[in-house]
């Protein structure tokens, strides 16, 4: 009757053991897909303020589409806001990331000061004449699961002339 019972506790330790490693190969699997699957929505400045002798603030966002099963974690993303006329940058920054649930994309909003010490020329082309074409640029890194890290890239033109005349 010993034996039995022996036996018995071995096949539900076993069976418990198999549950959690199939558990845990099926999770990430899962998260794998969300995170090799995610994919840039939109960047984007939304508005111009603060226009003045010393510079313009640029408002935006970067959208990131979860096209997977599970949530994943965005750790952060770098940007940076270049000049079109002259290649330089004139602005960037991080923005921290957060959980982005599973089938839904999340939008993080960025604020960024333009000074006329960084690009004089160009933010006096925006005061004077209401044409300024800049370049939005950076990268997104997703954790993923050990090395299985996402970095998604993107670069997209805006004419902030639109948005201040």
């Amino acid at each position: 009757m010993i034996l039995s019972d022996r036996k018995q506790v071995k096949k539900a330790v076993s069976l418990v053991l198999i549950l959690i490693v199939f558990s845990t190969a099926l999770y990430l699997g899962l998260y794998y897909h969300a995170v090799s699957s995610a994919s840039m929505k939109e960047a984007a400045i939304t508005s111009v303020s603060d226009i003045g002798l010393s510079g313009v603030t640029l408002e935006g966002e970067v959208e990131l589409l979860n096209q997977g099963y599970v949530a994943v974690t965005l750790d952060r993303i770098e940007y940076e806001i270049i000049s079109d006329t002259s290649g330089n940058e004139l602005a960037g920054g991080i923005i921290q990331g957060s959980t982005i649930p599973a089938g839904e994309s999340a939008e993080f909003p960025f604020s960024a000061r333009v000074t006329l010490g960084s690009s004089a020329a160009s933010a006096w082309k925006l005061l004077v004449s209401g044409e300024m074409v800049v370049w939005v640029r950076g990268k997104a890194y997703i954790d993923g699961p050990w090395i299985l890290d996402q970095n998604i890239e993107f670069n997209k033109s805006m004419d902030l002339g639109n948005m201040v005349r």
